[in-house]
């Protein structure tokens, strides 16, 4: 759950290791041939990132196609066991913290559900042969504005 592309760090053998392919989900591909090299995966809680989500729904919609697109990409050099053993949630987690979401606030449950349902369908049209247009960054997540505190 914590390997993502916003910050990563490799140790010297890691990244010395590790060969990356011509691809958008580069951090899942890290996080997978780690495992696979039997190199290990630690989480660090004192490291600090400034990221700024997606401010629009077209940025957000751009980002959830690649992300939905990034097993499919991954095929090609895992087997599929794999890539669903990295991605799978507990059932058990997955329907308490839906569960909780929808109690909380159903109409941005409703709303999400929606985007991720378009999101899907979206992702089902990219030519799988066509990666590169996903490189792509967000216009609107390219302006940070930290608070003072948040720069320590």
């Amino acid at each position: 759950y914590l390997c993502h592309g916003r910050a990563r760090g490799f140790s010297r053998r890691a990244y010395t290791q590790i060969h990356w392919p011509q691809i958008w989900s580069e951090d899942s591909y890290s996080y997978l041939v780690a495992k696979k090299l039997g190199l290990r995966f630690v989480y660090c809680d004192s490291a600090s990132v400034l990221y700024r989500s997606p401010q629009t729904l077209n940025d957000h919609v751009r980002q959830s196609v690649r992300f939905l697109r990034t097993k499919s990409t991954l095929a090609r050099f895992f087997a599929p066991r794999e890539i669903t053993k990295a991605y799978a949630i507990p059932l058990t987690i997955f329907a308490a913290e839906a569960l909780a979401g929808f109690f909380v606030n159903p109409l941005k449950s409703a709303a999400y559900l929606a985007i991720y349902g378009y999101c899907q369908l979206r992702a089902l049209k990219v030519n799988r042969n066509s990666d590169a247009h996903l490189w792509d960054t967000s216009a609107s997540t390219k302006t940070l504005n930290p608070k003072p505190s948040e720069l320590i």
